[in-house]
């Protein structure tokens, strides 16, 4: 259940400058902003525990999207764990698209 609930928090987050136009989503939009990175680390650990299901694999790579930058300040390979994270943000909105409705979906099952 926690996964689930992580993946539908970084799909609004992934997709919050796609849907920029939508009142309710901003308001929600707002409030999760602060949290961006540490929802980003909680979905990376999730996602390595749950590594072999779609839904983990997502977990990892949006959490590497929302958490390049706490990423970068780990010692010894933080620079490259950045970099990773700063690549995979070409491929925010897919992502956001994805982690989103495997979430939704996830809640419904």
């Amino acid at each position: 259940m926690l996964d689930t609930v992580v993946a539908i928090l970084c799909g609004l987050l992934l997709l919050a400058d796609f849907f920029a136009g939508l009142k309710g989503f901003n308001r929600a939009v707002r409030a999760l902003r602060p949290l961006a990175t540490v929802i980003g680390m909680v979905a990376i650990v999730i996602g390595i525990l749950e590594i072999v299901s779609v839904l983990g694999i997502l977990l990892v790579l949006s959490g590497f999207i929302l958490a390049a930058n706490a990423l970068s300040s780990v010692p010894k390979i933080g620079a490259k764990l950045g970099k990773a994270g700063r690549a995979l943000d070409s491929a925010r909105v897919v992502v956001g698209i994805l982690v989103l409705a495997v979430g939704v979906m996830s809640l419904l099952d």
